[in-house]
């Protein structure tokens, strides 16, 4: 029994001291457990603010996604537009071209006959010239020899 007394004796001055130290350590880490939740709400209170920061930002986007949309819309339809304008005067150029190359030919055509038009009014021209001519050489001829 002399054992268990020893050992209740030991257990009774080990014990306060464990005890103080138990609850030491126990301030301690409430303490750290006091400051850990204080980050902790720090932290929430940012991630908080980020994510208000980033949902207004993905509302901005939001809108200028939809307004991009619109003007490619917009330029969609202006691009028809152009496009529309740009066959019509490929058209116009095309339908041009043609008419110039039929004016050409039918100028061409109109032209050579023309020409030979022109050139037998000149023969004919030159030979009733030349019929003058003669006929006044053989009228001064006839004349000189009258005489």
């Amino acid at each position: 029994m002399e054992f268990l007394q020893l050992v209740a004796q030991i257990f009774g001055y080990i014990l306060p001291v464990a005890g103080t130290l138990a609850l030491i350590i126990l301030i301690v880490v409430g303490i750290k457990v006091a400051k850990l939740i204080k980050k902790v709400e720090n932290s929430l209170t940012n991630v908080d603010t980020v994510v208000s920061s980033a949902n207004n930002a993905i509302g901005n986007l939001n809108k200028t996604i939809d307004m991009a949309n619109k003007y490619v819309d917009d330029f969609g339809v202006t691009a028809k537009t152009v496009n529309n304008v740009s066959m019509s005067i490929e058209a116009v150029r095309y339908t041009l071209e043609q008419m110039i190359k039929k004016f050409i030919a039918r100028w061409t055509k109109e032209y050579e006959q023309i020409k030979n038009l022109i050139l037998s009014f000149l023969e004919k021209a030159e030979n009733k010239t030349k019929e003058v001519v003669s006929n006044e050489e053989v009228n001064v001829s006839q004349t000189e020899s009258e005489e």
